[in-house]
């Protein structure tokens, strides 16, 4: 049997003012509260001027009564990207979905803000991310010579190669470059592009530096490239 629990009572008064009736709430209860959760996030690396996936808030009504709700905004390079709402029901939750889309490089952080001025209880979430451009995902990814770790990039002698790609993709994109010297532009190699775990075989390069460069790093978390002769 569920334990004896105190109500008491408040009046609501119709917005016409036409009538007052009584409504029971458990006693010592907020009539209005929300619950925003979790109470922060981490987007991780992000390559500037891209838009990550979404991540996902639950704001959920705790109270006793309808909450309504004024304003949800994220602050930041963060975007609150729906749904758009005007109340919470009783102990409904609604998903709120962020996105980062990094502006600046390095460390950002920010805030999503839920505005309902007459609820108590959690309406702030913390947000964070890093900006980074291609080249800073390289050492993310990288390049073994042999099965040697090389670091983004290694010289290499004249000869035909294997290049093997694996890890998960997720969406990235992976392109074999080479340049005579650290001073000449980077070369794409042409047909040696990756968008799966593949191995290409027959692979000539003259003498100078090579490396993978995520060209489009999608959401990859790790990818490893390993040059063989």
């Amino acid at each position: 049997m569920q334990p004896y629990l105190p109500r008491e009572h408040f009046k609501v008064t119709d917005d016409d003012f036409s009538s007052v009736r009584i409504r029971d709430m458990p006693y010592g209860k907020q009539r209005e509260a929300l619950s925003l959760t979790p109470s922060g996030k981490d987007f991780g690396n992000m390559v500037l001027g891209r838009v990550s996936p979404p991540e996902t808030f639950l704001l959920t009504n705790i109270g006793y009564d309808q909450v309504l709700i004024q304003e949800i905004v994220a602050v930041g390079d963060f975007a609150f990207t729906g749904p758009e709402i005007n109340h919470v029901n009783i102990g409904e939750t609604v998903s709120l979905s962020v996105c980062y889309t990094p502006a600046v490089k390095g460390l950002v952080t920010g805030g999503l803000y839920v505005t309902a001025p007459n609820a108590l209880g959690s309406k702030f979430a913390s947000l964070t991310g890093s900006g980074v451009t291609i080249e800073d995902l390289l050492m993310q990814y990288p390049l073994l010579s042999n099965g040697k770790v090389t670091g983004p990039a290694i010289a290499i002698a004249n000869g035909v190669y294997s290049c093997a790609v694996s890890g998960t993709f997720d969406g990235a994109t992976a392109q074999l470059e080479w340049r005579p010297d650290a001073a000449t532009p980077w070369i794409s190699i042409p047909n040696i592009r990756y968008t799966e775990a593949n191995t290409i075989y027959g692979i000539p390069l003259n003498i100078g530096q090579t490396r993978i460069l995520i060209i489009d790093p999608g959401f990859s978390t790790s990818l490893t490239a390993t040059l063989m002769w």
